[in-house]
Formats: structure tokens, sequence, C-alpha cells
């Protein structure tokens, strides 16, 4: 007997949402299992010191710096209700990243069909460069989501031009550029689509059948032509303007030496950072391309994957044949993602940008063509590819969670219960660089207060000349015998120079390492002064009794 087709589509939509809660919930667990696997690092520390303040203190901080607001806001909201534990201030990244899934399974589906959805939402669901970020409490896997959505709702709002959809568009464009600048890199690639691809090739057809109305003398026409342009541009507007309100305020009321105005200008990206200059970084732009697709691992590891890039790219041509050439959809994400291109192009001049996670907009496009191209291919090649690609990120995420050598991780919660264990009364805390200080106070008790160097006291400038380190120095560290000094960032020129500076004044002033731990990122020495205390008048540093300073430990590199 027949099934009646009603009963068919009602298996189906079970089969579906069967599938879809089985896959979100699996990349829940692979998010929780591992979230505890490391400490904070020192931008998920300047989250939780950021977005600690009252809300206004929070707005009036970030204005001073290089982010938009939307993400301190929101968790400035969800530490009030949940604490600053770390699983409590990364849970509000987890919480995201998993609505990515399901919402890459919605853009699938719309877009293209219901195997395109499937592809889409494994892919997030596994990936463990979004597992990573799905775990770190920044903004980068909001910035996925938002990139996600804007482009799926633009879609939808050129090919179907409904009021929700256009919405929905203005909504995750805005929480875009809301939430981090990059999502500029998207936004720029989705403006030239339209322009492009929908207003000149709307008008190109309408000229050949003799009915397009719009020309140089009578502009305004185009609204008529093309009947998506009015909506199209009030969206674009209203968020032009919003980020440009934002910025008026940002850059041009709060501080006249705005740290964003500095990061553009320069290198501005903080003490010990390189200048931009033009540079050819092959390395580094594979290294951001295995990082997207394979996640984090042992430099080992990483170096041996970016070596595989011929054989990424073949594999990578072999597959362009399927993303249906000609098509609108596909133009949209094509340049909706060609902000990757901008990007690594821009890595060599400002080598800074060379960070993956940089790119997590631009890389919501990028997953929506890669699961079309998946979704195309022949059932037996699909599943051949879907079983690997499973197992291959199974393995990826396992070593990338687990691995201690992990190119990303920083063993700042192992170092700072070292110096909470072996704390005595007397004990001086120094971090180097001055900036490690926020990841102090996050660990370490109220009563247990770090000093960061070599800013320190009411000084504006970087004191790391040897006389006004010999001045600090004897202040800080008083008649104390006992000197903890945490490291990070040594592979950092200026910051291992510094940092050397310092430990060359211990060691002239009668102190001798007496701990040292070489952990992944990080190392924490302990100095014990060999006198009576450390001298009561400024001592300077004599190189020339001492020699050139010697290096942090080999390992200590971040």
């Amino acid at each position: 007997m027949p099934i009646p087709h009603g009963s068919t589509a009602k298996s189906a939509g079970r089969r579906t949402t069967s599938w879809v809660l089985g896959v979100t919930l699996a990349g829940l667990a692979l998010r929780i299992v591992s979230i505890d696997t490391r400490g904070l690092w020192l931008d998920e520390s300047l989250t939780v010191k950021q977005a600690s303040q009252s809300l206004a203190g929070v707005v009036q901080t970030i204005a001073e710096g290089v982010h938009p607001p939307l993400f301190h806001i929101l968790m400035h909201l969800w530490m009030t209700a949940f604490g600053q534990g770390e699983i409590a201030v990364r849970s509000f990244s987890v919480l995201v990243g998993v609505a990515a899934i399901p919402a890459a399974y919605w853009a699938g589906t719309r877009l293209y069909d219901r195997r395109t959805g499937l592809m889409a939402m494994g892919a997030v669901a596994l990936s463990p460069y979004l597992i990573w970020y799905s775990q770190e409490a920044r903004m980068y896997s909001m910035l996925f989501l938002a990139g996600l959505l804007s482009t799926a709702f633009l879609a939808l709002a050129v090919r179907e031009d409904r009021a929700h959809q256009w919405w929905g568009f203005l909504l995750w464009t805005t929480v875009g550029m809301f939430t981090h600048y990059f999502f500029a890199f998207l936004l720029v690639g989705q403006v030239a689509f339209y322009l492009f691809g929908v207003v000149v090739a709307d008008e190109r057809r309408l000229a050949g059948i003799g009915l397009a109305t719009a020309d140089f003398r009578h502009p305004w026409r185009l609204f008529a032509d093309v009947k998506t342009l009015g909506p199209w541009l009030a969206c674009t507007v209203v968020t032009a303007v919003a980020v440009l309100m934002w910025l008026m305020r940002s850059v041009f009321v709060v501080s006249s030496d705005n740290a964003l105005i500095s990061s553009v200008a320069g290198s501005g990206l903080g003490y010990g950072q390189e200048g931009a200059r033009l540079a050819l970084r092959f390395n580094d732009v594979a290294a951001v391309i295995v990082q997207m697709t394979a996640g984090f691992h042992a430099q080992g590891t990483m170096d041996v994957l970016v070596a595989m890039w011929p054989f990424t790219l073949t594999l990578i041509f072999l597959l362009l044949h399927l993303l249906e050439p000609g098509t609108r959809l596909t133009w949209l994400l094509l340049a909706a993602a060609s902000g990757i291109v901008v990007l690594l192009l821009l890595g060599q001049w400002q080598g800074q940008v060379l960070a993956s996670r940089y790119f997590a907009a631009v890389a919501a496009p990028a997953l929506l063509l890669a699961a079309r191209l998946v979704a195309r291919l022949s059932r037996r090649d699909r599943l051949v590819v879907i079983v690997l690609l499973v197992a291959f990120s199974g393995a990826a995420w396992f070593d990338q969670s687990y691995n201690p050598g992990n190119v990303m991780r920083y063993d700042n919660r192992e170092a700072m219960r070292t110096i909470v264990a072996g704390w005595r009364p007397g004990d001086v805390v120094l971090c180097e660089p001055y900036y490690l200080d926020s990841l102090a106070t996050y660990y370490l008790p109220a009563s247990l207060k770090a000093i960061g160097l070599p800013l320190h006291g009411s000084a504006t400038h970087l004191r790391n000349s040897s006389d006004e380190v010999a001045t600090d120095m004897t202040r800080i560290v008083g008649t104390s015998r006992r000197v903890w000094l945490f490291l990070s960032f040594q592979d950092i020129t200026a910051v291992r120079t510094d940092g050397d500076t310092v430990q060359r004044w211990l060691r002239h002033n009668g102190y001798a390492v007496a701990h040292d731990d070489v952990l992944n990122k990080v190392e924490l020495l302990r100095y014990d002064g060999a006198l009576a205390g450390a001298p009561s008048a400024p001592s300077s540093i004599a190189t020339s009794a001492t020699g050139a300073a010697a290096p942090a430990s080999a390992g200590a590199t971040p």
C-alpha cells in the first residue's frame, strides 16, 4: 500500500529535525567537553577586565580602544548574570557558536537545498577553527554568525525582495559592524556584488530588451529599473550612519590620541609590535588557510600542514568546476568571501593582520561555498568526502584541545597557580610585558598584586632604559628577598630586551634564579636575593660587569 504524500513529507521533516538537533548537540558537546583544557590568554583577560566595569565604563573604555562596543556590552550583561569564572566568560561564545550550527543549515537550505544545508551545518559543528573561537571569550564566533546571516539574508532579499529579509540583512550587518571593524571586508564584497551583480547586470538586461529607463541625466530612474535598489540602499545607509556616529564619538570626541587611528596609521597594535612594512609573508598566508581548515596544533604539525599547500591548491582547483559559475548567488558568495584575498594581501604590508581570527566574517560565505561543492558531488564521492572530513576534523579537534604544545595555548593559569602556591609574605611579583597585569589581576588573589614592567607608576612612557629600570626596580623590590618574574611574548624583540634588562638588574644586585618553569608560551622565574635585601638606592645596571643580556629560556616563545 503506497504511503500518502503527506506522511512522507512529515517523515522527512522529522528526520531533518533529528539531524539538525543531533548535529547541534554534537557541536555543543565538542565545545563544552574541551572548554577548560587551557587557561585564559591575554585578550580574554582584557575582555573580562573591560566588561567587568559599569555599563557606562564599558562604553567609555571601548570608545578609547580599537573595537566597536557590542560584544563587550553583551559580555558585561552576561558576566553580571553568570560571573567571571573561566567557563562562565567563555560560555557566551559557546552559545553563539552553537547557534551558528542551525543557522548554517537554514542558510544552506534556503539558498540552495537541504543537502547543502546539512553539509554547511556539519562543517560548522565540526570545524576545529570555529570550535576554538567558540571557546574563547572574544567576539570572533559572533563575527562569524553575523557574516553568515548577513550574507544569507542579502541573498534571499535580492532573490525574493521581502520586507523581513531586508530587516534581517539590516540587523545582522549592523551587528557585524558593531562586533568587529573587520566585518567591513565582508560588507565591501557585498556592496561590490550588489552594484555590479545586480544594478549593472539588471540595467544591461533591461537595455537589451529596450526597457531600461535610467541614464546619466535621469539616474534616479534606477530605482524603477532595479526594484531592490531602494531597500538595499536604505539598509546600507542606516548601517553606515550608525557606525559613523559611533566612530565620531570614539575617534573625535573621546580622545585625540585614539588607538583606532594609531592602528590604522601605523603599527599601533601595542608595545613591541612590528611597524607596517612591505614583505612577502607566504608562509604566514599558508598558515592562515591551515588554521581556518585544520585548526591549531603544535608548531611541528603546523609546519607540515603549511608545507602541504600545493596539495591544498590542487584539491581546490579540482572542485571549482562544481561552483555553478554564472548564478547570481554564487557570485554573491564569491564577492563576500573575496575579503579573504584582500586581508591576505593587506597582511603583506601589516603582518599582524595575518591572524586567522580576523577572517571570521569572510569565512562564513567561504564555508557556504565549500558546503555547496561537497553537496554537488556524486552520492558515492560525497560519502567518501564526508567520512574523511569527519575523521580529519575529529582528530584535529582532539589534538587541538589536548596537545599541550598547541601554538595558540598560553599556560598562564598554570604559571599563576605556581605563584599562588609558592608565594610568601614580602614577595614581589613582576610581569613583563606590562599589559600582562590583566592576567595577573584575573588569576591572583586581590591581596597579591603583580606589577607590570616596563610601564609602572605615573609614567606615561615605557621606562626601558637602564637608569629608569634601576630606579623603578629599587623602589618596587625594596628589601624583598624573593622576586617572581612572569614572562610572555618573548619572541618580540622589544619585549625580550626589556625583560632581559630587568633580569640584568636583579643579577647585578645579588639575586639569582631559584626557580625556573618553562611552560608553553610562558616562563616563570623566581629570583632569590643572596644579600639581606635589595639596595636602598638606585643601582645602575653595569652591562660591562655582567656581560650581554642573557636571553630568556628557549622554550618561552609565544
